[in-house]
This record gives structure tokens, C-alpha cells and sequence, in this order.
């Protein structure tokens, strides 16, 4: 017993020291690897740090960047802005001087140049030189009052037309009243009597001087109608031509007719007293009916004849 005793005591003071070296490398791996997580911990913290400084700062330049272009842009507009208000200004003043056509066309582009579209207004110098994209700048509040202009220089515009066009016309009127002879006249009566009776004439006749027209009538026409297109002012034009046409034929009828009011004294005294009665419609169509009853044929013929 003594000897295996001594043995185990041996094989055991043995081994402990192996164990508690074996014991104390364990510890320090332990240690080791606290120390190892700690510094990865740190690590992951000083990158996120980063990464976050990072996003923000991309963030950042992103909307500087953006707000850079969108300042950019409103620099633009205002230099578009002003060439709308100059080119409304020019074309006001093309109005002024009579130059329609000019300003008609300068109108048009006006208009296109508020809704972004490349092209000028003729005749304005644009500092922008054509180097940067125009913008759709029919929605801006700042734009009614120049909308309400165009409209008001677009109506001008069209009176202006419309007094070339009534101009000309009513022209060709008197000047076909002047050069076209009577007899020209009465032998259209003439057909159109026999017509009416069912007798119709199979000899050509030659063609009527109302629709005879030459170039002289033609160019001019044919701009204003373009024109009075442009304004939008066809109709407001046709119903003044109408209104005007019917005063110059009512005068025209009227300039040869006796007088449709009485010539005696007693007439012509409580015509210009004060106060007196002044004829109705009715009692100078009845006046003129008797002065024409009361022509003779010599006169009647001379007045139809005028």
C-alpha cells in the first residue's frame, strides 16, 4: 500500500503542474479575446460614425446641388419673364405706330415664348443668347396681367384690320357706284323682270362688274382676312361690314329721292320753332310718297338713271 501510495502521489504532483499551466494559457486566451471583442466593438462603432457622417454628407451635397439648379432655373425664368414684358412692350408700341402686322406676328410669339416654345418674338434681342431651355410659364400668377395685354393689343389689332378691311370695301362700293353705267344696271333689271315672268334668255351676257376683281382688290382683301384670322375678329369685322354696307346703300338710295319732308313756309316755320312737333316715320314716308307721285317722267328717269 505504501509503495502505491507513493505512486499516485507522484503521477499526481505531475500532472498538476501540467493542469495549472494548461489552466493559466486558457485564462490568458480568455483575456485575449475579451480584448479582441472590445476593439472590434470600437471598430464597428467608428464605422457606422463614419458611415452616417458619410450619408449625410452625400445627403447634403444632393440638396445643394439641387437647390443650386433649381436657383439656376429661377434665374431663367426671370430672364424669360423679362423677355415676355419687353416683347408685350414692343409689341404695344408696334400698335401705336400703325405696324399691325408686325405686331400681330410679335404677338403670336409672345405667346409661344410663355409657354417654353424656342422661338422669339421678331425683332426683340434676347440676352439669354438661346443657351439655356426655356420653361412653361403659363401658370405663373406674375403672367395674368401680361395675358389680359395680349388679349387688349390682340383687339386692337383686329379694329385695325377691321378698319382696312371696311376701308377697301366700302372703296370698291363707291367706286363701283361711280364707274359702272346705268344702263349696265338696267339691263340686269331687265333679265331679272323677265325671268320673274318665265322668260329666259339663252344669249350669254357678259359678266357682271360687281364680280369682276382685279389684283389691286384682290392682295389687299386677302390680307386683311388673313389678319382679322390671326386676331380672332372675322365675325365682329363682318358685322360692322354689314352695318356699314346698309348705311352707304340707304345713302346711296336716299341721294337722288325728292325730299321726304314738306317745302313750304308753314313746314319749315314749326320745324325750327322751338318746341315744335317734328314729323313721325310715318308722315315722311307718306311726304315722300307724294313728292315721288308728283316727278314727272323726265325727273324719274334722271333719278333712276343716279
Amino acid at each position: 500500500m505504501d509503495t502505491v501510495e507513493m505512486h499516485l502521489i507522484s503521477s499526481i504532483s505531475t500532472a498538476s503542474t501540467s493542469f495549472f499551466a494548461a489552466l493559466g494559457s486558457l485564462r490568458e486566451l480568455h483575456l485575449e479575446a475579451a480584448q479582441s471583442v472590445a476593439k472590434i466593438q470600437s471598430l464597428r462603432g467608428d464605422l457606422a460614425k463614419l458611415d452616417k457622417e458619410m450619408a449625410v454628407g452625400g445627403l447634403k451635397i444632393v440638396a445643394m446641388r439641387r437647390r443650386r439648379e433649381n436657383v439656376r432655373k429661377l434665374g431663367h425664368a426671370m430672364q424669360q419673364l423679362r423677355d415676355v414684358v419687353g416683347a408685350v412692350a414692343h409689341c404695344e408700341e408696334q400698335v401705336d405706330k400703325g405696324e399691325i402686322e408686325d405686331a400681330l406676328e410679335g404677338l403670336a410669339s409672345v405667346e409661344r415664348l410663355i409657354v417654353g416654345q424656342p422661338n422669339g418674338p421678331q425683332g426683340q434681342r434676347h440676352d439669354r443668347d438661346d443657351k439655356f431651355p426655356l420653361q412653361n410659364l403659363s401658370g405663373i400668377k406674375a403672367l395674368d396681367s401680361v395675358g389680359n395685354d395680349i388679349a387688349y393689343l390682340r383687339k386692337r389689332v383686329g379694329k385695325g384690320f377691321e378698319t382696312r378691311f371696311l376701308q377697301a370695301l366700302l372703296g370698291d362700293l363707291r367706286k363701283h357706284v361711280d364707274q359702272v353705267p346705268s344702263t349696265a344696271t338696267f339691263q340686269r333689271w331687265d333679265k331679272a323682270s323677265q325671268r320673274s315672268r318665265g322668260h329666259h334668255d339663252r344669249v350669254p351676257s357678259a359678266q357682271p362688274a360687281y364680280l369682276r376683281m382685279d389684283d389691286s382688290m384682290r392682295s389687299p382683301l386677302r390680307a386683311n382676312l388673313e389678319g382679322l384670322a390671326q386676331a380672332d375678329s372675322i365675325m365682329p369685322a363682318a358685322m360692322a361690314f354689314r352695318e356699314a354696307a346698309l348705311r352707304e346703300v340707304k345713302a346711296l338710295i336716299k341721294r337722288p329721292l325728292p325730299s321726304s319732308s314738306d317745302d313750304d313756309v308753314e313746314s319749315t316755320m314749326s320745324a325750327s320753332t322751338p318746341g315744335g312737333r317734328q314729323k313721325t316715320q310715318q308722315e315722311k314716308s307718306s311726304v315722300l310718297a307724294r313728292n315721288l307721285r308728283a316727278l314727272d317722267a323726265d325727273d324719274a328717269e334722271t333719278m333712276l338713271k343716279q
